[in-house]
C-alpha cells in the first residue's frame, strides 16, 4: 500500500486515468473559442452569473465588513465542524470556519488559525440527528462517523481505498463526542495564549447547540470544564450506554466565559431568523441533498461570500483545503489537497449510487465550486481531482460522478472574500476515461475571455 501523506498528485507526466492514458495540465487548459454550453438542468443558483452577483451584493459586502472589523479587534472565534451540508455555521460574519469529515482536523496544522491574535477561542461542533436518537446508542447523522463504527467492526475493506484511509486515520474515535473531545485536548495543548476551546454539539435537525466541554491551558495544565461524569474513555471502557442514557449529555451555558455564552447566543438569535425563513427546515435536514460541494482555502464560510445561495440550508457540503507557507509562497501542499480529494470520494461516491433516486443522499450534488488564493491552483486543483474521481472509479468499477449528466466544475481565485476571477471547466468522460478537460474563464463583469 502506498503511503497516502505522501502519494505524488498533480504530476503533469504521471496524471493518467485508471488505464493509463495521460494529459498534463498544460494540455488540459486551453482556451475555447466561439463554443457555447449544452443546456443543463442546473438551478438559478448554479451558474456563473448567480455566483457572481451574490458575491457582489450589499449583504456580501456587508458581511466582509463585519468579518473584518471582528478580524481586526482580535474577536473572531475559530469554527471546527464537519463539511456536512446539513450543520449549520454558527456565526459566519465572526469567524474562521475549517470544515471536514467530521470535524477530523490536523491539530498540527490547525495551529496556526487557532493561534492568530485574531481568534480568542476555539470551538467543535459535531452534528448528529436527533430525530433518530435511541437511548443508550450513540446517535446517528455524521456519515463520517458512521463510516468510522463501520470499520471498528469489521475492519479495512480496501487497503488502497483513499477515503477509508481517511477515516481510518484522521477520525479518532467512531464516537462524534468522543472524537471531537480528543482533538479538542489536543489543539488545547498548542495554545500560545491559553485560548480555550470548547465542544458544542449540534442537532443538526433542529439546529439546537449545547456546551459540551471546555479545555484550557494554564501554566502548561489543561483545566477541563465538563458534566459531571463524562470524561475521555480509556481504551476499553467506551459505554455508549452510560454516555447516552439520558441524552446527549450537555451542560449549562452558565460554566462558560461571557465572550463564549454571547457567541451562542447570538447564533441563537440568528437560527430563529433562519427557521422562518425556511419553515420546512427540520423536514428537509432529515437527508443530506446539497446542490454544491465547495471546496476552499478561504477560512471565511461560504455563507459570508455567498449570503443569497448560502441563506438556505442544506446548500453545500464544504471542504477546508489550508494553505501552508512553503519558502516565500503561500501554497497548497501535495498532501493536503490529497486529503481534500479523499475526503470528496464520500460526496462523490453518494452522488453516483442514488443519481437515479430523486430526494436521496446527494442526488441533486451537481456542482463543484473550488476557490483558492490563485486561479491557476485551481485549475490544477480541479485537475487533480478530476484525475482522482476517475481513477478510484475505474479500480472500483463504478461510473464516477463526472459521467453522469449534468455535472459542473466552476473554479475560481478568492481573495479577502471576493471573486477575482472566475471560470467553468468544460468536461468530457469516454469509456471511462476524462478525455476533454478545457478551462472556460470570465472576466469579472461575467463575460468570457480566452485564458493564454
Amino acid at each position: 500500500m502506498h503511503e497516502f501523506f505522501h502519494d505524488p498528485v498533480l504530476n503533469p507526466h504521471d496524471a493518467g486515468g485508471g488505464s493509463g492514458h495521460s494529459i498534463n495540465a498544460r494540455q488540459f487548459f486551453q482556451p475555447l473559442r466561439g463554443e457555447s454550453m449544452p443546456s443543463t438542468e442546473f438551478g438559478p443558483s448554479e451558474t456563473i452569473e448567480a455566483i457572481l452577483v451574490d458575491n457582489r451584493s450589499d449583504q456580501a459586502e456587508q458581511n466582509r465588513q463585519e468579518f473584518t472589523e471582528k478580524r481586526m479587534k482580535g474577536e473572531l472565534a475559530f469554527e471546527i465542524k464537519c463539511g456536512d451540508a446539513r450543520e449549520v455555521t454558527l456565526n459566519p460574519n465572526e469567524s474562521y470556519v475549517d470544515n471536514r469529515i467530521a470535524a477530523a482536523i490536523n491539530p498540527e496544522i490547525a495551529e496556526g488559525a487557532f493561534n492568530s491574535p485574531a481568534v480568542q477561542f476555539a470551538i467543535f461542533v459535531p452534528h448528529f440527528d436527533g430525530g433518530l436518537f435511541v437511548p443508550e446508542r450513540m446517535p446517528p447523522g455524521c456519515g463520517g462517523q458512521g463510516a468510522k463504527a463501520e470499520l471498528a467492526r469489521f475492519g479495512r475493506q480496501d487497503e488502497e481505498d483513499q477515503l477509508e484511509q481517511f477515516i481510518s486515520e484522521r477520525i479518532r474515535h467512531q464516537d462524534f463526542i468522543v472524537n471531537t473531545m480528543e482533538l479538542a485536548r489536543e489543539l488545547a495543548r498548542l495554545a500560545k495564549r491559553g485560548q480555550p476551546v470548547i465542544v458544542t454539539p449540534q442537532d443538526h435537525r433542529t439546529g439546537e447547540v449545547r456546551p459540551l466541554v471546555v479545555y484550557q491551558k494554564d501554566r502548561g495544565i489543561i483545566r477541563t470544564i465538563e458534566p459531571e461524569g463524562l470524561h475521555l474513555p480509556l481504551d476499553g471502557q467506551y459505554r455508549p450506554e452510560e454516555i447516552y442514557a439520558d441524552g446527549v449529555p450537555f451542560m449549562e451555558d452558565e460554566h462558560l466565559p461571557e465572550n463564549i455564552q454571547g457567541y451562542l447566543n447570538r447564533y441563537r438569535i440568528n437560527l430563529l431568523k433562519l427557521k422562518e425563513d425556511n419553515p420546512n427546515f427540520y423536514d428537509e435536514q432529515a437527508t443530506q441533498n446539497p446542490r454544491f460541494i465547495f471546496f476552499s482555502t478561504d477560512l471565511k464560510d461560504f455563507k459570508v461570500w455567498l449570503p443569497h445561495i448560502g441563506h438556505r440550508p442544506n446548500v453545500g457540503f464544504r471542504l477546508t483545503v489550508p494553505r501552508r507557507r512553503i519558502g516565500a509562497d503561500v501554497q497548497l501542499s501535495e498532501r493536503d489537497m490529497l486529503v481534500a480529494f479523499a475526503q470528496s470520494e464520500y460526496v462523490m461516491r453518494e452522488s453516483v449510487s442514488h443519481a437515479e433516486e430523486p430526494g436521496k443522499a446527494f442526488h441533486d450534488t451537481r456542482t463543484m465550486v473550488i476557490m483558492t488564493g490563485n486561479y491557476k491552483t485551481s485549475q490544477e486543483f480541479a485537475l487533480g481531482l478530476a484525475q482522482r474521481v476517475q481513477e478510484s472509479a475505474h479500480r472500483r468499477k463504478k461510473k464516477s460522478w463526472l459521467a453522469l449528466p449534468n455535472r459542473q466544475i466552476i473554479i475560481g481565485q478568492i481573495n479577502a472574500g471576493h471573486i477575482t476571477k472566475i471560470g467553468e471547466v468544460d468536461f468530457e468522460v469516454r469509456g471511462g476515461e476524462l478525455i476533454r478537460f478545457e478551462d472556460r474563464a470570465y472576466n469579472i463583469a461575467g463575460q468570457r475571455v480566452p485564458v493564454f
